[in-house]
């Protein structure tokens, strides 16, 4: 609905525009003043815009005041040539027609390369608008009580219509059209109508339209009131859309014209298009295939909209295609020529905030979604900087379920360039490394306290995080994934993890777990830490230093990946498991399963493990770790192994010398086993 208000005011300025704007020759008669001259030169000028057509019943003046009756602006542009593919149909001609029963100029005058009046007055202006073959069905909106004072604008230049540039031809004319100054425009009130395509119709109603201040194309301030539209279709199928007050400052459209001219600065920076864009509510109701639905908007914002000109010229490939397409040849265009026009249309563009508000959905009655907010911030062809859903509520009254979601948010996505994208398109040798350049990289991504209610029980997440930092091409160094108060049903699950905890005794699964990785470049040092709490299970941690890692692992990971294990050290490490009832769970599974009691699997342990550790043939190591585990299995359950060799151990040379003597290990790691 954002787009039909902003049609709404660049419709007038560019009617009242093209009405006004059209430069002619100079007439000579006594009879007529300046001013009737002027627009009965843009009548008879007809070579001047070729796809442009005037109409004037009657011209006549008093003193300053200009009156001109019956004034018709009718706009033909042949849309031939813009069919993408054989298969599409033509889309025919667009027309575009204003009407202006009766129209004032209060001293219209041509003051050099600009005409000018004091105020320009219109009791009603009639927009009609199609497409001749039937691609668009019509529209007409009536504009009531219309008005805008000290206003000026810009002559047109002559155009030559070039068959080779179809749209850049035209371009020179339609940046004027936008360029014009006024110290306030009003529109009364408008009303529009159009058939639907499935036999019914469409009507819209606009309240007061203020636009404030203007200079060059750029409206300062527009203030509109509520907006209204009805749509009908079979079956007693309707819509009916309410839309509340609209404000928008620093409307820029003449920048578009700007960005994409042929003389536009491909290192220009962006432009505001819209500084600011707000509705105050929308309500939407319906019955749309025997749903009766109401959908609710609190607010709609829109922040900080800019245009630069594209990183390639966009007009100049779409002159091309259209006059091939006019010609007989429609192009075969490849991927990266459609992902070149795409990505440089959408280059072009920048969005500083964009947010809903307290969206809501009913259908039959029964409130199926509640949304407190939706917001995208700082989005442009470098990235996204943030993504956020806030306070969702949704329900299936046929499952009988609902869920919750207190925020999902994405934060500091970067996209890749367009050169990596083709480069990884065309690459042959190193595809992977291309295809690391070619990837996304992303900060941050979090869903908060969400909860799903079903018909089994209540499900629930406290926060899952993930960070990720300090990155290399495409690759974070620092990494951080948590999950925060898990709490599920086994009954839930897959098969075989629901069978294994059903075994073990569990209904629910309950507990938090976050791993995090951070590389360190001046000590090429790896340090990696886990911990996790399984409630009514255990609790363990684990942390490990991995030396030797070098920067170009990171750069190109496929090419060093195979040798980085020659290189690397592992410099300390530790692991600690502190039982609450997983131990006691896992023996009495164990001899449910054989059929036994549970001391004899204890027994059973007690003596499987001094035989499995004999080979190492470190008899010291075998009777501590046989007293820790009797310790662990019999009293409070809590086990701590540590690694602290004396110096950094390389990994494949202690794997070698491991095949030899597996005891090795043991003395150079300088690792012990102590338990409770």
């Amino acid at each position: 609905m954002t787009l039909t208000l902003a049609q709404l005011n660049s419709g007038l300025a560019r009617a009242v525009s093209i009405v006004a704007c059209l430069a002619a020759g100079s007439m000579s008669a006594a009879a007529q003043s300046e001013a009737e001259a002027i627009v009965r030169s843009w009548v008879e000028s007809d070579t001047l815009v070729p796809f442009v057509e005037f109409d004037v019943r009657d011209v006549s003046s008093e003193g300053d005041l200009l009156t001109v009756t019956g004034f018709s602006v009718a706009f033909e542009f042949d849309l031939a040539g813009f069919a993408l593919d054989d298969d599409a149909p033509d889309p025919g001609t667009l027309k575009y027609r204003l009407f202006f029963p009766s129209a004032t100029f209060e001293d219209l005058r041509d003051t050099g390369g600009r005409f000018a009046t004091d105020m320009f007055e219109a009791d009603e202006m009639i927009v009609e608008f199609q497409v001749e073959n039937g691609a668009m069905l019509p529209i007409e909106v009536g504009y009531e009580g219309i008005s805008i004072a000290n206003w000026s604008w810009a002559k047109i230049p002559d155009i030559v219509e070039d068959e080779d540039r179809p749209l850049t031809s035209v371009l020179p004319a339609l940046t004027a059209i936008y360029d014009h100054d006024f110290d306030s425009a009003i529109i009364d009130g408008a009303t529009g109508v159009s058939p639907a395509a499935n036999g019914g119709d469409l009507s819209i109603s606009y309240g007061t339209i203020v636009a404030g201040r203007t200079r060059s194309g750029n409206v300062s301030r527009l203030d509109a009131d509520s907006v209204s539209m009805h749509a009908t279709g079979p079956d007693d199928e309707h819509i009916d859309i309410e839309i509340g007050a609209l404000t928008a400052t620093d409307y820029n459209i003449a920048a578009l014209f700007r960005a994409f001219g042929p003389e536009a600065d491909q290192d220009s920076e962006y432009e505001t298009l819209i500084g600011g864009y707000r509705i105050d509510g929308v309500d939407m109701t319906g019955l749309i295939e025997g749903i009766d639905f109401v959908i609710s908007i609190g607010e709609v914002l829109l922040e900080d909209v800019g245009v630069r000109p594209p990183s390639f010229p966009v007009l100049e490939r779409a002159d091309a295609m259209i006059a091939s397409n006019r010609a007989g040849n429609i192009p075969e265009f490849g991927d990266d020529e459609y992902l070149e026009f795409v990505t440089g249309l959408y280059g072009a563009f920048r969005l500083g905030a964009f947010e809903i508000s307290d969206f809501r959905v009913v259908e039959d009655g029964l409130e199926t979604q509640d949304l407190g907010s939706i917001g995208i911030y700082d989005l442009s062809a470098d990235g996204l900087g943030e993504f956020t859903m806030r306070d969702l509520v949704f329900r299936s009254p046929e499952d009988d379920a609902s869920g919750s979601f207190g925020e999902i948010s994405i934060a500091g996505l970067t996209f890749p360039s367009l050169q990596s994208v083709f480069a990884f398109n065309a690459a042959v040798d190193h595809v992977e490394l291309a295809a690391l350049e070619a990837l996304p990289t992303l900060e941050r991504f979090a869903a908060m306290d969400v909860a799903l209610d079903t018909p089994d029980g209540l499900m629930s997440l406290g926060a899952f995080l993930i960070e990720m930092s300090d990155h290399i091409g495409s690759i974070p160094t620092t990494v951080s994934v948590a999950i925060e108060d898990l709490d599920l049903l086994v009954s839930e699950l897959d098969d075989e993890p629901r069978e294994q905890l059903q075994a073990l005794g569990y209904k629910r699964l309950t507990g938090s777990l976050s791993l995090s990785g951070a590389w360190d470049e001046e000590t090429e040092t790896v340090e990696m830490e886990s911990e996790g709490d399984l409630e009514d299970g255990a609790r363990f941690s684990f942390a490990a230093t991995i030396g030797e890692i070098a920067r170009e692992l990171f750069e190109d990971p496929q090419a060093v990946a195979p040798t980085a294990l020659e290189t690397a050290t592992l410099e300390a490490a530790s692991v600690s498991l502190e039982d609450d009832s997983l131990r006691d769970r896992i023996i009495d599974m164990v001899a449910e399963q054989q059929g036994t009691e549970p001391e004899m699997v204890r027994q059973m342990a007690h003596g499987v493990v001094p035989f499995a550790l004999a080979q190492l043939g470190r008899p010291e190591f075998t009777a501590s770790v046989s007293a820790a585990l009797k310790s662990f299995l019999e009293g409070e359950g809590k086990l701590d192994v540590d690694v602290a060799p004396d110096e950094p151990v390389p990994l494949m040379q202690l794997s070698v010398e491991a095949q030899a003597d597996p005891g090795s290990a043991i003395d150079k790691l300088k690792i012990t086993v102590d338990a409770e």
